[in-house]
């Protein structure tokens, strides 16, 4: 130790005081946690979680540490639960393959290429009245499942596609307008003369 320079009053430390009498280990830990010895461990809690089937043990306020992590980045417990898509033949309760049907009903009809449609075959009609179509989702086939979705009902109205478009206004142009009352072909014409500093006339554009 040298001359006129003062130990560390921490307990087994022979390192030289800094401040307080303490060197600079001690010292930070004595400005971030009131003591010289540091942060005391938290004790493992053994308690299971308290989530229904959860055998992890305790993290923080009864919840393992799945289930704390999910409330707080989620706000809830338990994870999406997935609606599980089955077969589309009666009676079988497995899990949807392709085309409405199971793995195995699916390699089945694969095989009998003679046969009518896999849909019309094997898979259960659609749960509107009239509809022939296979099971898509939720007891619907793809067109009323849609209708269900955008309008709340399977027999739903759906709004008509547009079929009229406004004409370019070049003369000439038979194109449908993109912005400015221009057709995108002419609009990049039109951006490409003026970027480089020149005249946009209509011969040039004709």
């Amino acid at each position: 130790m040298r001359k006129g320079k003062k130990r560390c009053s921490a307990t087994d430390c022979e390192r030289l005081s800094k401040a307080r009498g303490l060197c600079d280990l001690h010292y930070q830990r004595w400005q971030d946690h009131g003591n010289t010895m540091g942060r005391p461990r938290k004790k493992f809690c053994h308690l299971p979680c308290v989530i229904e089937g959860c055998k992890r043990f305790r993290l923080a306020k009864g919840l393992c540490p799945l289930h704390y992590n999910r409330v707080r980045s989620k706000g809830r417990r338990t994870g999406r639960v997935k609606s599980e898509r089955l077969c589309g033949v009666e009676g079988c309760g497995r899990k949807h393959a392709a085309k409405g049907l199971c793995q195995k009903h699916y390699y089945q009809a694969q095989r009998r290429a003679a046969n009518p449609p896999i849909e019309r075959v094997f898979a259960r009609p659609c749960s509107v009245e009239g509809c022939t179509q296979p099971i898509y989702e939720d007891g619907f086939c793809m067109n009323h499942a849609y209708r269900l979705k955008a309008t709340g009902s399977p027999t739903g109205t759906l709004l008509p596609k547009r079929t009229t478009y406004t004409i370019c206004d070049i003369p000439g142009c038979t194109r449908p307008f993109d912005s400015c009352g221009k057709c995108s072909r002419h609009l990049c014409l039109i951006r490409s003369r003026l970027k480089i500093g020149l005249p946009v006339t209509l011969k040039y554009l004709l």
